[in-house]
């Protein structure tokens, strides 16, 4: 896995700063924007998968992108799901202890309820990271398949992070340190360098993601498809 090369591939395309600055800007428009991009970022993972020479699309193809968009915000959304079940539980459960505490005499039951919120929330986060991971092979799969149902073929799913496990994980570790670091250089240009930032971390999940779906795939292919 060529961690390096997803940083640093988008600067092999000559209009490079024009395609991530127009996807930056379009990034501004309010929900629409945001599904363009994903649908921009699947067409970079299409083209990686299919070794294109040029794996930027240009923004000719405007509609096309929104049209493509909507399919992994569907990934997305479903994937996010049993999180967004689970935050409303713990949020529930917190709600309750506050409105019980007052009626608490004895400290065994407020350690009791401490405890299980503990874990519920070190749940959350196992499910986070789980989903996170899950929602990159989904994607791949989607990228290189067409059809949104590849998405949700779970048998598929797991064979494909069992197969490509370390490098999803790497893939997971890596965005989120990205995140973190360039989201921090954005916010130090103010407002429109955290679209740029956002943009060009699409440039980034995008190849990563098709490169953990490669390895996958070589490892589940057949010794004569090797």
């Amino acid at each position: 896995m060529n961690l390096g090369f997803a940083f640093t591939y988008i600067f092999q395309d000559p209009d490079w700063l024009k395609k991530v600055g127009l996807a930056a800007v379009i990034s501004l428009i309010p929900i629409v924007g945001f599904i363009i991009l994903l649908g921009w970022g699947l067409e970079i993972i299409q083209r990686t998968l299919n070794n294109n020479p040029t794996p930027l699309p240009d923004w000719d193809d405007f509609g096309g992108h929104l049209q493509r968009g909507w399919k992994p915000l569907v990934v997305i959304l479903a994937y996010s799901l049993p999180l967004f079940i689970m935050t409303i539980c713990q949020s529930t459960l917190q709600l309750g202890v506050t409105l019980g505490a007052q009626n608490m005499d004895s400290a065994t039951v407020g350690t009791t309820i401490m405890t299980v919120l503990i874990c519920m929330s070190l749940l959350i986060l196992f499910v986070s990271i789980a989903f996170g991971i899950l929602t990159s092979v989904a994607i791949g799969n989607l990228a290189a398949k067409g059809e949104l149902r590849d998405a949700f073929q779970f048998r598929e799913i797991f064979r494909l992070f069992r197969a490509g496990m370390g490098p999803y994980i790497i893939q997971f570790i890596v965005m989120g340190f990205a995140s973190m670091v360039l989201g921090t250089v954005g916010m130090l240009f103010c407002f429109v360098g955290i679209f740029i930032v956002q943009a060009y971390l699409v440039t980034v999940f995008s190849n990563l993601t098709a490169q953990s779906y490669k390895i996958a795939k070589s490892v589940l292919a057949p010794p004569s498809q090797i």
